[in-house]
């Protein structure tokens, strides 16, 4: 199978557009792996608060880098140039993952489609006689799918496993046909056993002209012809007795004379050599492996009368014999079958009704924006892929924090709220929403949510979140409320404030609304001194399309949170579920929990009244997302899909991810990711939400969900081309972030501009949840005044590849760091460090 690797050195960067990650085989110099080939995978971080001359270095190295992307790419959203071509999609049906190949445009492929390689036509017969043609492709069921194969990996050159999203064929599966149908079907003469009419005339054939030296009328099998012989006629020229002639063909020049010719045959020495006598339809492989084809001779028996010759020189020999594998240039095509179909005829003519081509996997092929594939044997055709049209991807993270407590990161209006949803006791079951007993998360399904700040003088729930959403429209906020006592309004009031942003609102009483953004909720109740002494709570009326258990990620990915009842004491002092008596009105849906029965598993809503099905308890929980569909209606994408929270089968107590979808690598489809114990999961939708479940060894499994911040749908573009065409990439430059937008490209590898003074990523990488000053920067990195470092990292808390810090003791040093790696040969891997001054370029530490 020939395959064109069409960006071998971009692999390991094309792999985050493609929807993995790939290790590495081998250190990488700069610019890789940030700028390889034709593709980027790089985000350059600048910090909020730096100096202006670090945002001008940041900027100079995004424009750098950009100009280092090279042509050849197959970036989303360009298009073929040089040939002949159509995508395989309609602008309203692209092609999703899980969608056969044949889908969106249809299984037919016709000149609607492909204006030049599929033109219809007129062919004309040696005889001069026209017969009207049509051309048409229809293409197999192959599918857009997620898949690693080793043989793929050894095409594009990685050691690691690399999971890839591309159409992956497996061995005798159809990939397509191929046919020319002539209308009125072509009549011929029959001549000698030949179809004499037909032999010696042209007939095109995927994008290609080919010149027809033989033609077989005895069948081989019923309702078909005999054996089609034809010769690559690109290039040809007519010679006279007496003359030389030169004809250019595929690059190789040929002096072609006239030996010897007759009435019906002729000798013709081509670069010295002669060939034998060839009859017109004749031909012969020459000494380079080209052939040479007799189209006529023409020669009066009349003394001082010229001989010509027309003839022929091409690439190769095609012989497409029915129900068998096509032979090219004597060597047989076994992924490609042939058969020349007959109309009606007589004893003394035949017809042609249709040649077809049929391509079917040999072995395991693949189409992906690494390998293009050509049609087998005769090219002209091939199939391309651009990188997955996929908007910047967001993270949402499910992780242990601590033995016992369960936080989610997500990215919601206003920033990355960091929650505790759930939190256990010492030996795993889970006992309460939120993070303790005393930092709980408020949460319910019902128009009213009730937020206790204390119960029996004990702080209760630390936040609870507010969301909006229609159909179309949405916004999450994390709340926290702090009630107190105003003597001079004599009043109980609350002073709300957003975890996220630190903005705060004070004196709000019972009565009145709160808006924030869309959300809306009344404050209903407010009460300081409780039902009893030492309560303080107070009661939130959710205003028009406002909740209180769901929150919804920037992108649209809907998370639902759990939900506890308190019991009917109104103390509050117990967290069970509702479902404990519960009625036959109930509404039933994802996120109750069954805190005091650890073998009670019917506490998941299915939708129905008065029904439960398997599902959440103290034992385990399922968290649930809902996603968009294509057009980015929220919540509908299909099933939940769910994520199980419990406690380590090894560590008895530790929380952690245990399953995705009910499997523990990654989901039923996950695939790993290298040797790291990490999978990946695409979501089979026109969205494909791809979770990430990282299993390590130390019993802390956790899960990233990645979901497209923009535009929802993901598909790929395929393209069908003629061979001449080449996909490049669109360019632009490569724009730097600041720091607090660093957890939107936590899937791509960093380039952190900036010390840790003034850059938030640069002090995380350095240990420090605050900014390291001048000593403190000295003491965490070794380096001083008027000197610089530039050192990769690989830390999964702000990047799940790799980090690299290029910073200085000051302003000025950042700028020599950033001119020392657009200069240097600079290794890039995990541990490198390099460091510097205004003397020296970087030497390794």
């Amino acid at each position: 199978m020939k395959y064109y690797l069409r960006k071998v050195a971009s692999v390991l960067a094309s792999a985050a557009l493609m929807g993995s990650t790939a290790g590495f085989a081998a250190a990488v110099t700069y610019p890789a792996p940030f700028v390889q080939g034709s593709t980027s995978d790089v985000a350059i971080v600048v910090g909020s608060a730096a100096q202006p001359t670090d945002t001008a270095a940041a900027l100079d190295l995004g424009a750098s880098l950009a100009s280092q992307l090279s042509t050849g790419g197959g970036v989303a959203g360009t298009t073929p140039e040089g040939g002949d071509f159509t995508m395989l999609d309609k602008p309203a049906n692209h092609l999703n993952i899980g969608d056969a190949l044949s889908t969106p445009l249809g299984a037919t492929v016709n000149d609607d489609d492909l204006t030049e390689m599929l033109a219809d036509g007129v062919y004309v017969a040696d005889d001069s006689d026209n017969f009207d043609y049509e051309q048409k492709i229809i293409l197999g069921a192959s599918v857009l799918a997620h898949w690693r194969d080793s043989d793929y990996e050894d095409i594009i050159g990685v050691d690691e496993r690399t999971p890839t999203v591309g159409i992956n064929i497996t061995s005798g599966k159809h990939i397509m046909n191929f046919s020319i149908d002539f209308i009125e079907d072509a009549e011929s003469d029959i001549v000698s056993g030949d179809l004499d009419d037909i032999e010696g005339s042209d007939i095109p054939m995927l994008g290609k002209t080919y010149f027809v030296s033989d033609f077989k009328n005895a069948p081989t099998k019923a309702g078909t012809l005999g054996k089609l012989t034809l010769l690559d006629s690109a290039d040809k020229a007519t010679v006279s007795e007496g003359e030389t002639v030169t004809l250019s063909a595929g690059g190789t020049s040929y002096d072609v004379s006239i030996q010897y010719v007759d009435s019906n045959s002729a000798k013709l020495t081509v670069n010295d050599a002669t060939t034998n006598d060839l009859a017109a339809g004749e031909t012969e492989k020459l000494s380079d492996g080209s052939y040479i084809g007799i189209r006529e001779v023409t020669k009066l028996e009349v003394a001082g009368e010229v001989g010509t010759v027309e003839f022929s020189i091409g690439s190769g020999k095609v012989e497409i014999t029915s129900a068998s594998d096509i032979k090219v240039s004597d060597d047989t095509i076994t992924d490609v079958k042939g058969w020349v179909y007959s109309g009606s005829g007589t004893a003394t003519t035949n017809t042609t009704d249709k040649i077809e081509l049929e391509w079917l996997a040999e072995d395991d092929i693949f189409i992906t924006p690494e390998t293009e594939l050509e049609f087998p044997g005769l090219g002209g055709i091939k199939f391309s892929m651009n990188e997955l049209v996929r908007s910047e991807e967001e993270a949402i993270k499910v992780e242990p924090d601590g033995d016992t407590s369960f936080r989610l990161s997500i990215p919601i209006k206003d920033g990355t709220a960091n929650i505790n949803i759930l939190y256990a006791n010492a030996s795993g079951e889970f006992i309460g929403v939120g993070k303790s007993a005393t930092e709980r998360l408020a949460t319910t399904n019902n128009s009213v949510l009730t937020y206790w700040n204390k119960v029996n003088s004990n702080n209760f729930h630390k936040y609870a979140v507010v969301t909006y959403n229609t159909s179309t429209d949405w916004e999450s906020y994390l709340l926290s409320f702090d009630t107190s006592y105003d003597s001079s309004a004599k009043r109980n009031e609350t002073t709300i404030k957003n975890e996220v942003t630190g903005e705060t609102w004070e004196n709000y009483a019972a009565g009145q609304v709160f808006d924030i953004g869309s959300a809306s909720f009344t404050i209903s109740a407010i009460s300081h001194s409780g039902v009893s002494a030492g309560n303080e709570s107070l009661n939130l009326t959710g205003g028009s399309n406002t909740y209180f258990q769901t929150i919804i990620s920037k992108g649209g990915a809907v998370v639902y949170l759990p939900v506890a009842h308190y019991d009917d004491d109104a103390t509050g002092t117990e967290e069970q579920s509702v479902y404990l008596n519960m009625g036959a009105d109930e509404n039933l849906f994802p996120g109750y929990i069954n805190f005091s029965n650890v073998t009670d598993r019917n506490a998941i809503g299915n939708g129905t009244a008065g029904n439960t099905v398997n599902g959440f308890n103290a034992a385990s929980v399922q968290l649930s997302f809902d996603f968009e569909d294509k057009d980015d209606n929220l919540g509908s994408g299909g099933a939940l899909i769910n994520m199980t929270l419990d406690d380590s089968t090894s560590t008895a107590g530790k929380v952690e991810v245990t399953q995705i979808e009910g499997t523990g690598t990654g989901g039923a489809t996950g695939l790993e990711m290298g040797d790291s114990d990490n999978y990946e999961y695409y979501v089979r939708s026109d969205v494909a939400p791809r979770f990430v479940h990282y299993t390590g060894s130390d019993n802390s499994d956790y899960a990233t969900v990645f979901y497209p911040s923009g535009e929802s749908e993901t598909y790929a573009e395929v393209f069908l081309t003629a061979t001449t065409a080449t996909i490049g990439p669109d360019g632009g430059n490569i724009v730097p972030i600041e720091d607090s937008e660093a957890g939107s490209v936590t899937t791509k590898n960093l380039i952190v501009v900036g010390g840790s003074c003034v850059n938030t990523v640069a002090a995380t990488l350095l240990g420090s949840s605050a900014p390291l000053c001048e000593d403190g920067f000295t003491g965490a990195t070794g380096v001083g005044s008027g000197e610089y470092l530039i050192e990769t990292f690989s830390n999964a808390a702000v990047s799940s590849k790799l980090a690299t810090l290029v910073a200085g003791y000051n302003a000025a040093d950042t700028t020599n760091a950033v001119n020392a790696l657009k200069t240097s040969s600079v290794e890039i891997a995990a541990g490198k460090k390099y460091t510097g001054d205004t003397s020296s370029g970087p030497t390794e530490a």
